[in-house]
């Protein structure tokens, strides 16, 4: 564990050691120049947890809030004053005010390699971050969402469980404490259905289809006549053998 961000974990309480240990970990697996998104500044702990380990990656990262005024909740003034203490505010996040879904459904900086969402822990206000954030994460990159089955908010695992968990586009990987982390996987094909079976009107139907109402009329009238003919050809027949019986 980083020195500067241990100290925030004990001053502040938001994430846990093995929380921010975890998102440092992540952080160790992107490529250098990868877009990293947190949504919910909150103390400032996820920022500097993952820029302490990567430093490369402040000029890349994103921090999402609507909050931008020193209060208990956190928010963008929280993470500064975090950054400040550390001697780190040459790498404070780039910082954008505003709904974090509004943003999300707006977002054009390209695909995201780790988001983090802590912001919104209702029902209606994580599954809108869930549904606005996710389209814009990279094939293989990483997703992690804190307070994940927490006493005090069983709305976000409930979010999670019918959402992440059961979307076989997402793989997931660990918890620790109450960070989760998925991975996006490549889109998964849908299953073949049977090869339907083409019946024998169909069939008839097709060769027909180019046939004008005027060929099709004109070819059922040839066809009674002709059957006429067998008609009478069929009595006729039946009337000399008839005869010949006689005889």
């Amino acid at each position: 564990m980083k020195e500067k961000t241990k100290k925030l974990v004990e001053a502040f309480g938001f994430l846990k050691m093995d929380e921010a240990q975890l998102l440092m970990e992540a952080a160790d697996s992107l490529a250098t120049g990868s877009i990293v998104v947190n949504v919910g500044a909150g103390a400032g702990t996820s920022a500097l947890a993952i820029i302490e380990q990567r430093p490369d990656l402040a000029v890349t990262f994103y921090t999402v809030d609507m909050r931008d005024d020193d209060n208990p909740f956190g928010g963008m003034l929280n993470e500064l004053h975090a950054f400040q203490n550390a001697k780190m505010e040459h790498l404070l996040p780039n910082q954008i005010k505003g709904d974090s879904s509004t943003v999300g459904n707006e977002w054009d900086k390209g695909e995201i390699a780790f988001l983090i969402i802590d912001a919104d822990h209702t029902t209606d206000g994580l599954t809108k971050d869930i549904q606005s954030w996710l389209p814009h994460l990279a094939i293989g990159g990483l997703v992690a969402l804190h307070d994940y089955k927490r006493d005090v908010w069983p709305d976000v695992a409930a979010v999670i469980d019918n959402t992440l968990m059961k979307d076989a586009n997402y793989e997931y990987i660990e918890t620790r404490d109450t960070m989760i982390l998925f991975r996006k996987l490549e889109p998964q094909p849908l299953p073949m259905s049977e090869p339907e079976q083409e019946s024998v009107y169909r069939k008839a139907d097709e060769r027909t289809a180019h046939i004008e109402p005027e060929q099709v009329q004109e070819e059922t009238e040839a066809e009674e006549v002709t059957e006429k003919k067998v008609s009478k050809r069929r009595k006729n027949t039946k009337a000399v053998d008839e005869e010949s019986a006689k005889e």
